[in-house]
């Protein structure tokens, strides 16, 4: 059952990113940087009680392989979506799903329930982070762990669009489609990213919020990115560089003290 919460960006999700651009795929396959998502969040869990969270998986292929990977059961996950056709998709297929928006409504499970929450690809599109990082604070019990990943406006690519007077990377310039981004990257469709952090910004809100954080690696480009089969040597070797990789995995521990 799907569970309703905030219309509020569900419009521009249904409408257009998850209706016309990119409609939830349930044959897509599961991306890489989940392998590395479950090798940090499995330090955070208790065995077959743990409680695991994904906020914007999309497609159910994503939570039922971290169910299988950490041995849980159905009913130990869940997912929460911006999206209502998203929502709807996990939820008929199985899964326990909620729709609402992260920052604005709450996550349905009660204060220091949970053990995990996955955070892949999505601080990048909230427009309230700060609200959204107490709402996980306030789920996660003290010592439980927030897995993310989120592009890195500065890696080694953004440093080179700007020195040419590019656009960088993961930024947009409208809901219909992104411009200026130079010959590496064509004009494409937007995702609805709202805002790219640095890897310090990411320190600083993320501890401003009650997160310490215990682990950063850096990513390579996701492989739907234009142009990252052409520059995809380079994006691999630089990964290795959180500062310069083009996307940033943190894992991060809910201290007790209560967020501002």
């Amino acid at each position: 059952m799907v569970s309703h919460g905030s219309a509020r960006m569900t419009t521009v999700y249904d409408d257009k990113i998850h209706g016309r651009y990119y409609p939830p795929d349930s044959g897509r396959e599961v991306p890489p940087r989940y392998r590395d998502i479950v090798r940090l969040g499995r330090t955070f869990l208790r065995g077959a009680e743990s409680r695991v969270v994904e906020v914007g998986p999309e497609v159910p292929q994503i939570p039922r392989y971290w169910l299988r990977e950490f041995g849980l059961s159905a009913d130990r996950g869940l997912t929460f979506e911006f999206s209502e056709a998203a929502a709807r998709l996990l939820a008929s297929a199985g899964l326990s799903a909620a729709q609402g928006e992260l920052g604005r409504d709450r996550i349905p499970v009660a204060d220091g329930s949970v053990d995990l929450v996955i955070l892949s690809e999505v601080i990048e599109h909230l427009p309230d982070s700060d609200a959204a990082l107490r709402e996980l604070h306030r789920v996660l019990r003290p010592g439980g762990g927030l897995v993310l990943t989120t592009p890195n406006l500065a890696g080694w690519l953004n440093r080179v669009q700007l020195v040419l007077g590019y656009q960088p990377v993961g930024t947009e310039t409208g809901t219909e489609w992104v411009f200026g981004r130079g010959p590496f990257v064509p004009v494409s469709r937007p995702v609805g990213h709202l805002q790219l952090l640095t890897l310090p910004a990411l320190r600083g809100l993320l501890g401003l919020h009650g997160f310490d954080i215990t682990e950063v690696e850096g990513l390579p480009f996701s492989t739907n990115v234009p142009g990252a089969g052409r520059l995809g040597f380079v994006d691999r070797a630089l990964a290795h560089w959180p500062s310069l990789a083009s996307s940033l995995l943190v894992a991060a521990s809910r201290t007790a003290e209560k967020p501002p």
